[in-house]
Order: C-alpha cells, then sequence, then structure tokens
C-alpha cells in the first residue's frame, strides 16, 4: 500500500512536464516584453522627429475624424431627441399625423420617411372634416385632433421685400396659456396671435424686415390677395418653427385636401392632443387610411425593427459611412506613409539592434522593439487625436449655434463608442504599419551592421502583389 502510494505521487508529480516549463516560459516572456518597451520608449525619446511625423499621420486623421462624428451625429437626432424637436416638450402633445398622402401608407419608426402605393393622379382627396373623421376613429378614445394648416406667403413692409415667400402655418383655434401647443411655438418676444389679421414672425423674417410686436406688415395671401396685419411676437428659433404664425381664421380652409391654395398647395396636418398615447398599432391604423404618423409613444420606445416596413431615417448610415471611409485612410496612410517612415527608423536602429543580437538578444525581441514603438506612438496619437477632435466638434458646434438661427445641431452628443473605435483603427494601423519593418530588421547582419556596411535583402515580388491587392 505504501509503495502504491509513493508511487502515485511521484507520478502525479512529474506526469505534466510540459505545465511546468510553461509557468517558467511565461515570466521569461514577459521579462523580454519588459525589456523591449523599455528600449522601445528610449528609441522614441531619442527620435522626437520621427516619432512626432507618425504621430501625426496616425492622430491627424482621429482627430479629423472624430470632429467630423461629432457634428455629424449632432446633427442627427436620437429618437427621444426627435419627439422633443417635432412634438415640443409638454407629454399632452401625444402625435403629430402628417398631410393627407392616399391610399395605404407605409412609413418609418419616426414618420418621416413613408411611402404609399397609391397614384396621386387617381386619389381623390377627401374633405378636411371627412379625413379628420377618419383619422379620430384610428385614435385611442378621447385624442383631440388640432389641425393647423401650411402654406406660402409674401410678406413686406413699405421699406422692406423679402426677395421670395416664406413658409406659415396657421392656427385654427388660439393658443393660450396652459395650451399643450403653447410649447410648440416658443415665443422670443411678444405674444401668439390670436386673431385672422395677426401673425407673430421667426426671428430672421422679422429681423430681414426690420419689425417687431406691434408693427404692421403686407402680407399676399393667396387665396385673398393683399392685407395688413399686426405683428404680435418674434418666435424662438426652432426645428419645427414657422418662418411666420398666422392667427385663426386667417386662411380659408379648402374644400378638399390638396386643393390649389398657392403653388405649392395648401397642406393640413393634425397634432393629437390627450393622454392616452398613440401606440404602433395606432400608427398603423393611422396609415391604413392615408396618413403617416410621428408619435411620441413609438419614438420612446420603438417597435421591433421586423415591425417596421419602410427604411430608416435615423442617421445611422451616415454614421457607419463615415466610419469606414476613417479607416480606410488610416490604412492607406499605414501603407503609403506610416510603413515608410518606420522602415526609415528601423534602418536608423540597426546599429543599436545589432548590438542587442550580439548581447544575446533574440529575433523575437529585436522584432518586439520596433512594434511596440509603434504601438505605443499608436496608441498616444490616436487617444491625443480622439480627444482633441471631440473638443474641436464641440467648439465648433458652439460657435455655429450661437451665429446660427437654424438649429444645425439639435441634439449635441459626443459619440464616446465611436471615438474610441477611431482609436483603437490608429492604434492598430500604427502597430501593423511598424510589423513589417519590423520582421525585416529583425534579420539583421549583426557584423556588418557593426561595421556600417549594409546587406538589404532583395525586394521579394510577393510584397509587390501584396500592395496591388490591397491597393
Amino acid at each position: 500500500m505504501g509503495h502504491h502510494a509513493a508511487g502515485t505521487a511521484a507520478a502525479t508529480s512529474t506526469s505534466h512536464p510540459e505545465d511546468a516549463g510553461h509557468r517558467h516560459r511565461l515570466p521569461a516572456r514577459l521579462a523580454a516584453w519588459r525589456v523591449a518597451a523599455r528600449i522601445a520608449r528610449r528609441d522614441a525619446r531619442r527620435a522626437r522627429g520621427r516619432t512626432a511625423l507618425v504621430a501625426a499621420l496616425v492622430g491627424l486623421p482621429v482627430l479629423v475624424a472624430s470632429a467630423g462624428a461629432v457634428l455629424l451625429v449632432s446633427s442627427a437626432p436620437g429618437d427621444p431627441a426627435y419627439a422633443r424637436l417635432v412634438l415640443g416638450d409638454d407629454p399632452r402633445v401625444q402625435a403629430r399625423i402628417h398631410t393627407y398622402v392616399g391610399g395605404e401608407v407605409q412609413q418609418d419608426v419616426r414618420g418621416s420617411g413613408y411611402f404609399s402605393s397609391a397614384d396621386p393622379a387617381t386619389v381623390e382627396p377627401p374633405g378636411v372634416a371627412e379625413h379628420g373623421a377618419a383619422l379620430a376613429a384610428a385614435l385611442p378614445p378621447g385624442a383631440q385632433l388640432v389641425p393647423v394648416h401650411r402654406g406660402w406667403v409674401r410678406v413686406e413692409t413699405p421699406d422692406r421685400r423679402l426677395p421670395h415667400d416664406v413658409a406659415v402655418s396657421a392656427l385654427t383655434a388660439p393658443i393660450g396659456t396652459g395650451d399643450p401647443l403653447a410649447a410648440l411655438h416658443p415665443v422670443e418676444d411678444g405674444a401668439l396671435p390670436a386673431a385672422d389679421d395677426e401673425l407673430a414672425l421667426g426671428r430672421s423674417v422679422a429681423t430681414a424686415l426690420g419689425v417687431g410686436p406691434g408693427d404692421t406688415v403686407t402680407v399676399t395671401w393667396p387665396d385673398r390677395g393683399e392685407a395688413t396685419a399686426l405683428v404680435t411676437g418674434v418666435l424662438a428659433p426652432g426645428w419645427t418653427a414657422p418662418e411666420v404664425l398666422a392667427g385663426p381664421g386667417s386662411v380659408t380652409e379648402p374644400a378638399h385636401l390638396g386643393t390649389a391654395w398657392s403653388s405649392g398647395g395648401l397642406e393640413t396636418s393634425w397634432y393629437v392632443v390627450g393622454n392616452a398615447p398613440v401606440t404602433w398599432d395606432t400608427v398603423l391604423a393611422v396609415n391604413a387610411v392615408g396618413s403617416a404618423v410621428t408619435s411620441r409613444a413609438v419614438l420612446l420606445d420603438p417597435p421591433p425593427a421586423g415591425a417596421v416596413p419602410y427604411g430608416d431615417a435615423t442617421g445611422r448610415p451616415a454614421v457607419s459611412a463615415l466610419a469606414a471611409a476613417v479607416a480606410a485612410l488610416i490604412v492607406l496612410e499605414a501603407v503609403l506613409l506610416i510603413g515608410p517612415a518606420f522602415a526609415v527608423g528601423a534602418l536608423r536602429s540597426r546599429r543599436q539592434l545589432a548590438l542587442l543580437a550580439a548581447s544575446g538578444a533574440e529575433r523575437s525581441t529585436l522584432r518586439q522593439v520596433l512594434v511596440l514603438t509603434g504601438t505605443t506612438t499608436g496608441v498616444v496619437a490616436s487617444v491625443a487625436g480622439a480627444l482633441l477632435g471631440a473638443g474641436a466638434g464641440v467648439a465648433l458646434m458652439a460657435a455655429v449655434s450661437a451665429r446660427s438661427d437654424a438649429l444645425l445641431f439639435p441634439d449635441p452628443r459626443v459619440p464616446v463608442l465611436l471615438l474610441a473605435a477611431f482609436a483603437a483603427v490608429g492604434t492598430v494601423a500604427a502597430t501593423v504599419a511598424a510589423w513589417l519593418p519590423a520582421r525585416a530588421a529583425a534579420r539583421v547582419d549583426v557584423v556588418a551592421a557593426l561595421a556600417g556596411r549594409r546587406t538589404d535583402a532583395a525586394p521579394r515580388h510577393r510584397a509587390a502583389v501584396l500592395g496591388i491587392v490591397v491597393a
């Protein structure tokens, strides 16, 4: 029994000798990487000019891409921000139903993109009241429909005249204090119009005409000609803010939707007001009677992608295209510029590498020195480029927003994951660009390098073939 136990113990202690060897090799490898990292840092500090050049080649496209990503993502609002921009901050405004299209409509989640199979030439538009009744039947109980007419008018004063017609939204009922629709029309100065001979102007229109609350303007209405109107207020800039907001009764409601009212025709849309949310099932019911819907509840809790029959209007394709373009640019730079810069650095480091080899360093250690130089430079340059690019994008966004009435960046955001991806691509590109010069440098002829002689090997044809394939 004792002999058997001792034999078992001995067998156990010697049954996996490769594990012990692996445990011994791992610290040795880590030590070799640490030595290589120290040498790489020292080499980067000594060759500051070359290091700065490589850092600029890696960091500049990352910086530009990061700034562009901030601007692009901020110009394309996410779904919650889109709900706030289109429907305001008052949760009682549940949805906006767009003008009558005809047929059965298929739309995206936002209702900003939609399609109808009906032929416009064969669609006979219903009356405003008739279509309103069909919409009300599709909505949840208690929902209130508030129509708004939209068209084009000419506005002028005795001294100034705009060079083009401007968009006008005409109310069908006064908007009082506490009205859910008041949040959709914030006033910068004065008050909202309450009568058919009153209107509020957007800031750009008021500035161009040189008027303010209490002044009068001449409005050319397509359905009733010229009329004098009192300016009651100046509207604050907004995502859906009209250039002119006219009071109730200022336009004549057409007999049918789509009846010509101006060169563009009269467009009627409806706001859904109430406490009952407009769900995706309700949106589909409204689609069935010929209109698209922008719903707050749907934007805050979107349906599964498989339930949405039409497109993507969120700006994600543009962001993906930007990311792909940046990756391609950095890879192209790695092939054309960064790789040659590392090759020159490796050539100038031949004597130092030969001294390491003469001291007993393995080829893998020589490779690691140059690869780690590229990795370290890539990390620092890419992270700095991403941070500086994000800062530049935010600063440019603030400057443009301060000088423009238009909400060019309605949802300011910094896409952290995208910036991290740009930094990672820059780091990988710098590492890969250093890999081929590192392989060549690891085969240094120690005697020739110490004697100052060059013994460059003839280039291989497969490198040229690989370059053509990559290009």
